[in-house]
């Protein structure tokens, strides 16, 4: 085990990282630096100053381009570095960046480039974008979840270019992304939904019930939390605008006897419960089993899927 830190600088905390290689990782830090560390010998290779605010997010071209380093700070501009030259070589997307969560940027390797949640100065941002390392500041968007249901983990496939979005409700879409990114005549579902689950409190116990305790005090005391899936149905990304439509609430009043939809436009961000949020997703790295994927929950629950056509007997 190795521990990575700076002994003169106690206040210093790390915020994310990223493998490198083998044997460097890249660490961006809340005071705005990022460093490059070697495990054996452990040294600090190089660290410069990228940013006045905290590293959000960090993620490196590996394994193809591992010296292209992409960093997403709380506020500033989304920058691309080049480790080989990092005060000479770098780039940025001209647009400001305002955000509030982590682990949303993935590199790649199919199409070489980064996805990652949209730079935008809203820290209210449900989309994500596809940034190419040859022409950084000019992305594209890939993906957009509904106003309702934040992104708060992403995925992209190591040995395939399809992506994995998880959101604050518990839900899980997957995003062909070549599809997307070059678009053809003939396609038109780019994106579904892949998994839904719901959170559940866990019961409480017929002698906690008259004891006085609350609920919150109760599930300290042994009490699991758990989750139930519901059955994969196809979206594409152009109905999730419209996907409130059918909880949006109908007028009665006998002015609109008729029952007509009276409301303006979608629902405003919605808080679900924490433990119901889709917080780490991770595809399996290798050709044999690369359809298979990890989902973390908040609520401690990890689920393994395989999201692969099954063989035909």
């Amino acid at each position: 085990m190795a521990t990575l830190r700076f002994p003169d600088e106690p206040g210093v905390q790390a915020t994310c990282m990223s493998w490198v290689g083998v044997n460097r990782i890249v660490v961006g830090y809340h005071d705005g630096s990022i460093a490059l560390w070697s495990i054996r010998p452990q040294m600090v290779v190089l660290r410069l100053s990228a940013y006045f605010g905290a590293v959000q997010d960090i993620c490196s071209a590996y394994p193809s381009l591992p010296y292209l380093v992409a960093s997403r700070p709380v506020d500033g501009l989304f920058r691309l570095i080049d480790l080989r030259r990092p005060n000479s070589e770098h780039t940025f997307h001209p647009n400001p960046v305002a955000s509030i969560r982590g682990n949303l940027m993935c590199w790649s390797e199919h199409l070489q480039g980064f996805v990652s949640a949209a730079p935008v100065n809203s820290p209210l941002n449900n989309s994500f974008d596809f940034l190419h390392y040859r022409h950084f500041p000019l992305s594209r968007k890939v993906f957009a979840t509904s106003r309702e249901s934040s992104p708060t983990s992403l995925a992209v496939g190591k040995v395939h270019p399809f992506a994995l979005i998880g959101t604050a409700d518990g839900k899980v879409w997957i995003a062909n992304l070549p599809d997307i990114v070059f678009p053809s005549r003939g396609s038109v579902e780019n994106a579904q939904l892949a998994l839904s689950s719901e959170f559940r409190p866990p019961p409480v116990p017929v002698a906690i019930q008259g004891s006085g305790q609350s609920q919150e005090e109760s599930s300290l005391l042994g009490g699991v939390s758990y989750a139930t899936w519901a059955a994969s149905t196809k979206h594409s990304t152009r109905l999730a605008k419209s996907n409130t439509a059918a909880s949006r609430p109908v007028s009665h009043n006998s002015d609109d006897e008729d029952g007509q939809d009276t409301s303006e436009g979608a629902l405003g961000i919605v808080v679900h419960e924490g433990p119901a949020a889709v917080t780490s997703l991770a595809w399996h790295p290798s050709y044999d089993f690369g359809t298979w994927s990890a989902i973390g929950f908040a609520s401690g629950l990890v689920l393994v899927k395989n999201f692969g056509l099954e063989p035909a007997l």
